[in-house]
């Protein structure tokens, strides 16, 4: 492909292993500029530079706030994909076989300071109200979502249904 920043162009003198792209520009009024993107260790980060005069300008403005935000940045995992939040008894289920695993659709991360201690141990989850939490209930049916508030900052995702549970017979 062809692309006029230099930051993800392997074998360039300004090549920067962990550039991911975004947006180079020039006008007279603004110079050089440079929306750059990149990516270390989970952490995604957007720098923005105007009035650089050239590359070499732009990659020293752009490779030190990268660099010094990944030196104090990490990305925390607040759950995985397929890794049981909660689990939950379903009152109408098959008895011993009435414990529904709720799944995390997605993998989460918030990005923290290295020096930051976060809790995940008290999720907010909301179910859907259509679902009334009654068998039967179908192995992967979104069932409701998990929220992690980091920092004044909401990361969600669904909760899926991670096993089948039939409805127990009822006998008059």
């Amino acid at each position: 492909f062809t692309t006029t920043n230099d930051l993800i162009k392997e074998g360039s003198s300004n090549y920067y292993k962990y550039a991911i792209g975004i947006k180079t520009g020039y006008t007279g009024a603004a110079k050089n500029c440079l929306v750059g993107g990149a990516e270390k260790d989970g952490v995604k980060l957007i720098t923005v530079i105007f009035g650089a005069n050239g590359w070499k300008e732009l990659r020293t403005y752009t490779v030190n706030m990268f660099e010094y935000a990944f030196s104090i940045l990490r990305a925390e995992p607040l759950t995985t994909s397929g890794s049981i939040v909660e689990s939950i008894t379903i009152s109408n289920g098959v008895k011993g076989e009435n414990t529904l695993n709720l799944l995390a659709e997605n993998t989460l991360y918030a990005t923290v300071h290295k020096m930051e201690d976060v809790d995940t141990s008290n999720p907010t989850i909301v179910f859907h109200e259509t679902q009334k939490f009654k068998a039967p209930i179908t192995q992967g049916t979104i069932v409701g979502t998990v929220s992690y508030d980091i920092n004044g900052k909401t990361y969600t995702t669904n909760l899926i249904a991670g096993n089948s549970i039939e409805e127990r017979e009822t006998i008059i």
